[in-house]
């Protein structure tokens, strides 16, 4: 769709596509379909495939933290995903009604610092545990089996 919308901007001078996109990202989309047949139904496709999108990544962000609350477990309680879902709904109100876009943008540049310092860690730690694995790798392949001394036999009576 960016193609085509350059294509209609640059190639076929709709600068109202360039205007819409400049004043409010939000509706570009939507006048960009205003471009081609069946917009209405389009538009409604488009926050059909939103919506599943949004839906999809929230269910998959309840999991996995129902996942990490119950210690691992693969299937968590409903009451946990329950409950998370709650949460993660209510961050979301608090910070669109709050800020908009411009304080759910500034919410995640500030929770994504400390988690980028993390990541750092991990790789770190991650780096120590493959050299150390790589240490015992090689110290088994460099050393020889051992030879067993026979054993004695048995006199027979």
């Amino acid at each position: 769709m960016g193609r085509s919308a350059i294509h209609l901007i640059q190639n076929m001078g709709e600068t109202e596509l360039a205007t819409a996109v400049s004043t409010d990202v939000t509706s570009a989309l939507f006048k960009f379909f205003d471009y081609f047949p069946m917009t209405t139904f389009l538009s409604i496709l488009a926050m059909v495939l939103v919506l599943v999108f949004f839906i999809t990544s929230a269910n998959s962000a309840v999991f996995v933290l129902g996942m990490f609350s119950e210690n691992g477990n693969p299937n968590p309680s409903h009451s946990i995903k329950m409950i998370w879902g709650a949460v993660i709904a209510a961050i979301s109100i608090v910070l669109i009604m709050t800020g908009g876009l411009a304080g759910l943008q500034s919410a995640l540049v500030a929770t994504a610092v400390p988690l980028a310092v993390l990541m750092l860690v991990m790789c770190y730690s991650t780096y120590k545990g493959l050299k150390a694995e790589i240490g015992l790798t090689m110290g088994k392949q460099n050393k020889e089996p051992e030879q067993k001394a026979p054993l004695p036999k048995k006199e027979a009576l």
